[in-house]
């Protein structure tokens, strides 16, 4: 791995503490959020990972019915959805970063979770096997809007769900008034503050 950047480092399937930045906006607030929970592990003393979803092949479930048929997928061998569910199910540390778009998950990362249905429906135990020593997740969501309660709250719900899937429980936090990297750029404030101590105390 060349660095926290995850420049170089698609190839390093060794690395097990992994920030997934699901934007599909690069170089925006989601990837400066992921490259702050990254080098908050780093300083710990972690070798973390960020993966930008946007860079990976993914395809739409179209609700076939195939893994509940057989436990397979029609398009296992098509895109990239397998492998990425093979690095989340060995990794040790794992936090998802997001933006919010109309109180959701942006269209690419929803994608991603739907096609865990054949993961969900898999009773082997073969994907929560790996989440026995850190079967904690994270996230960090953010949101331009200065606040609505409501916000987080069906992101929440369908992360809790997908981690479930792997052995995971959730643990989240969601960021009002984020709309740009800039937002993310003031050390020590009160937002990066925030991120930090999410990602150190969760561990």
């Amino acid at each position: 791995m060349k660095d926290i950047s995850g420049r170089g480092s698609r190839e390093d399937m060794s690395v097990s503490n992994l920030v997934f930045s699901c934007s599909p906006h690069p170089e925006g607030s989601t990837d400066r959020a992921a490259y702050l929970v990254a080098k908050a592990w780093e300083v710990a003393g972690f070798s973390p990972q960020i993966i930008r979803l946007r860079d990976y092949r993914i395809q739409g479930c179209t609700g076939c019915g195939e893994c509940a048929r057989t436990g397979g997928c029609v398009f296992s061998a098509e895109d990239d959805c397998r492998e990425l569910f093979e690095r989340i199910r060995e990794s040790n540390r794992l936090c998802f970063c997001a933006p919010i778009y109309f109180y959701h998950l942006p269209a690419l990362f929803k994608a991603f979770i739907d096609r865990s249905q054949s993961i969900y429906t898999d009773t082997s135990g073969y994907w929560k096997s790996g989440a026995k020593e850190k079967p904690r997740a994270l996230s960090v969501l953010l949101a331009a809007r200065e606040r609505g309660r409501s916000l987080f709250a069906g992101s929440e719900l369908t992360l809790k769900y997908f981690l479930f899937s792997f052995g995971r429980e959730l643990s989240q936090i969601g960021l009002y008034g984020v709309e740009s990297k800039a937002d993310l750029e003031d050390e020590p404030g009160k937002n990066v503050y925030k991120i930090k101590k999410h990602v150190l105390d969760a561990g």
